[in-house]
């Protein structure tokens, strides 16, 4: 939704996608909005929900949109950067009911900290770069059992960096927590996973 027009015509827009929907056999939406909370999307997102009910159609949406819907499973982000990854899904949990209202973001972080990182907020890396770094830097990778991630410590011209990173086994074992706590799903971003998809999707 970034940069689209407002929603004028919610009804209208609500029959389009079901339309859609019957039309590929979908058994439910998503709405992955990435822009703030606007009053246009909330109605949209209300009638939308209300008819997904009607019709036993899966139906989530941002935590920001929570309260647009009447029985709303909830979109949670997994990548977490700091505290304990386990705490803040319980915590998640807690504030939407339980693991049948709330499905899993599995989005594969890979982010640079330049320390001391007061915000919290590093800079994004591609995979190429995340490579780049441990060809030149050869580290010693260690896992965290708080956030369920990878990391590693380099240091370049003066300034110490802190590199978090997912592979196919730490978004295992995040999937693997969400299900012994009863998320309902779990999405991935195709882009963000391709490249390890053989070895995050491998039949046990």
């Amino acid at each position: 939704d970034r940069s689209a027009p407002s929603i004028d015509r919610p009804a209208a827009l609500t029959e389009a996608v079901l339309r859609e929907c019957a039309r590929r056999s979908y058994g439910g939406i998503v709405l992955d909005f990435d822009e703030p909370s606007r009053e246009d999307r909330r109605r949209f997102a209300a009638l939308l929900g209300q008819q997904c009910a009607k019709s036993r159609k899966f139906f989530c949406l941002p935590p920001s949109y929570a309260g647009a819907a009447e029985h709303p499973t909830v979109i949670v982000n997994t990548a977490i950067s700091g505290g304990s990854f386990e705490t803040h899904i319980r915590e998640e949990l807690a504030r939407y009911g339980g693991g049948r209202n709330v499905v899993f973001d599995l989005q594969r972080l890979r982010m640079d900290f330049r320390l001391p990182a007061r915000s919290g907020q590093g800079e994004p890396l591609t995979q190429a770069a995340l490579d780049a770094l441990i060809r030149e830097h050869q580290p010693a990778v260690f896992f965290s059992k708080d956030l369920f991630a990878r990391y590693f410590t380099y240091a370049k011209n003066g300034e110490s960096h802190f590199i978090l990173f997912d592979d196919a086994d730490t978004l295992r074992q995040k999937l693997r927590l969400g299900r012994q706590l009863g998320v309902a799903a779990a999405f991935f971003l195709w882009p963000e996973v391709c490249d390890i998809a053989d070895s995050l999707f491998r039949r046990k």
